[in-house]
């Protein structure tokens, strides 16, 4: 007869910065496993804006603002998650310091998903294409809800033209175990989103928490019997590891072993 071991595991134990990206250990591992499928999730809910790291795996996010003299001026921006009103800032206060003056302003629609960029004295182009990212839907215009280069100088404001690639428009988070994915789970279309064991509904709002149990869960058998390391990530619709603001999350694993 078979017998089940439920694995209870918390992101307070993961032991890295990242408690959206971890290995868990198992100490004395779990052998002989069969299946296993997931009982129950907590994770409390934010929205948060990704500034994705350069193509080069190193640096700041960067692309060009130009003004209509000479090759254009660099606008920088320290990867990371933000709160859409702190990306408001940071983009602001980098096109303030490419254009050398202070009255330009970035304000966030929270009902739209998008920005707007308000132009002082000096107007410019936002030469998004240059951006330092090239991977598909990951570059730094689509952060803030653009898909190309702006107007021309003088062309006034420049408003996202579609909602900004932030985790306050995901409509689920998943969570990813290759550990756990080697028996067959299914895959999403985007690569990111392979080895995929669960998918999460949002159906809170911003300071919420998700609380989710799949009543009609059913077993996904394994290929790798011995388990020692879960490695556990949770991300977004878009790919982008959810940011909980320091808060941690849980998961509850239902393992069958054979016997």
């Amino acid at each position: 007869m078979d017998s089940i071991t439920t694995l209870y595991i918390n992101s307070k134990n993961a032991n890295v910065a990242n408690i959206s990206n971890f290995n868990y250990e198992l100490v004395n591992g779990i052998n002989d496993c069969e299946a296993f499928y997931v009982k129950s999730v907590t994770i409390p809910y934010s929205e948060f804006v990704t500034i994705p790291v350069p193509a080069s795996g190193v640096g700041n996010a960067t692309f060009n603002l130009y003004t209509g003299i000479g090759p254009g001026d660099t606008v920088s921006l320290v990867p990371g998650n933000y709160t859409a009103l702190q990306a408001a800032l940071l983009l602001q206060n980098a096109i303030n310091t490419a254009v050398g003056n202070s009255d330009n302003t970035v304000t966030y629609n929270a009902n739209t998903y998008k920005f707007t960029i308000t132009q002082g004295l000096q107007q410019f182009q936002l030469r998004w294409l240059s951006t330092s990212n090239n991977l598909p839907g990951q570059s730094v215009n689509y952060t803030f809800g653009f898909t190309g280069d702006t107007a021309v100088p003088g062309s006034g404001d420049q408003v996202s033209n579609i909602a900004a690639n932030m985790n306050g428009n995901s409509q689920n988070y998943y969570i990813r175990s290759r550990a756990l994915s080697l028996g067959g789970c299914y895959s999403y279309f985007q690569n990111q989103k392979d080895n995929i064991i669960y998918q999460v509904p949002i159906n809170v709002g911003t300071g919420g928490v998700l609380v989710h149990q799949d009543q009609n869960a059913s077993w996904i058998y394994l290929s790798n019997s011995n388990i020692s390391t879960v490695d556990l990530a949770l991300i977004d619709d878009f790919g982008n590891y959810v940011n909980t603001q320091g808060l941690n999350w849980t998961i509850a694993i239902a393992i069958k072993n054979k016997n």
